[in-house]
């Protein structure tokens, strides 16, 4: 990928990937970053905590506001002037416009901003917080802050974190724990470790397939966000997902599920200042250039994806 050679500060972009079995929790493979010796071998799939931009928004937002019956994909929240309740700022899109009266479905293949946080705001508290945790983002000192800003991205999260989170799309609402170890066995065979698998119910069946079956129009609508990628694919699957950019451009993702596996993709820049992504190169926008390095991925695992 030529766009990966390009610098600033010093630094060339980065990335990071994370493919898992829907069915089991295994991580099947993973790309922790461009080389083995950049960053000090620091791994950008499992350890880098970056915000989640608008993938974000089918986890916490829609689906909370789904789950909690507030909202269902032919609603219409209006895509207009909003202010986040907590400071009177403006609530914006990534094109610092608005669309008008949107229904759901609208607004998630489209990836507005403004009815995503309208949503995120009739989910009951305690429904936020069981969602968080359940999805894996509510643990450590880096667990996602419930603030409006949740909604469309505004905690930190690792790429693991966020592909685990999207297989329970891929399962029927369900997410099993991420892990790599299967099994340690000694020497003569006695086992000294061996995986227990551990099941969290996300969403229910009904939530799931409704959230699901809008993150299909991500791909397969052709205003969605994501719609050139089935084309470039050399096989067919039953592939929902979502794309995510933060602010300024700090970060790209892209990830999609079907009812075998989940893969996920972010690139940025490392470290503590935050450096924003090109507009565009070669003729690629920053999402177009994070799809690209995704769709690059799945077909090598025809085997694995087709369904």
């Amino acid at each position: 990928m030529l766009f990966l050679e390009q610098k600033k500060s010093g630094q060339r972009e980065q990335v990071g990937s994370v493919l898992i079995d829907n069915n089991t929790g295994a991580i099947l493979s993973f790309v922790g970053g461009r080389e083995e010796d950049l960053d000090h071998q620091y791994n950008h799939a499992t350890q880098a905590y970056r915000q989640a931009g608008s993938t974000m928004k089918p986890v916490l937002a829609y689906g909370g506001a789904i789950e909690a019956g507030v909202t269902q994909p032919g609603l219409v929240i209006p895509d207009t002037e909003e202010r986040y309740k907590v400071n009177n700022k403006p609530v914006n899109n990534f094109d610092r416009s608005h669309k008008g009266n949107l229904t759901v479905r609208e607004s998630v293949i489209q990836s507005r901003n403004v009815p995503a946080v309208r949503a995120w705001w009739h989910v009951p508290d305690s429904l936020k917080e069981q969602i968080r945790d359940t999805a894996g983002f509510g643990a450590g000192s880096n667990r996602v802050p419930l603030y409006e800003s949740a909604a469309i991205g505004g905690g930190h999260v690792t790429v693991e974190q966020m592909v685990s989170a999207f297989s329970a799309f891929g399962h029927n609402g369900v997410r099993n724990e991420p892990y790599m170890i299967e099994k340690i066995e000694t020497y003569s065979g006695e086992v000294v470790y061996e995986h227990k698998q551990k099941e969290h119910t996300l969403f229910s069946p009904q939530t799931n397939y409704l959230v699901t079956d809008m993150m299909r129009d991500v791909l397969y609508a052709s205003n969605g966000t994501a719609s050139g990628v089935p084309r470039k694919l050399n096989f067919s699957a039953d592939w929902a997902g979502k794309t995510g950019t933060t602010n300024d451009s700090n970060d790209s993702w892209f990830i999609a599920t079907n009812p075998d596996v989940t893969l996920g993709v972010w690139n940025g820049y490392s470290g503590e200042k935050l450096i924003s992504l090109d507009d565009r190169i070669s003729g690629m926008s920053t999402g177009a250039r994070t799809q690209s390095i995704w769709r690059t991925s799945p077909t090598q695992l025809t085997q694995l994806s087709l369904i």
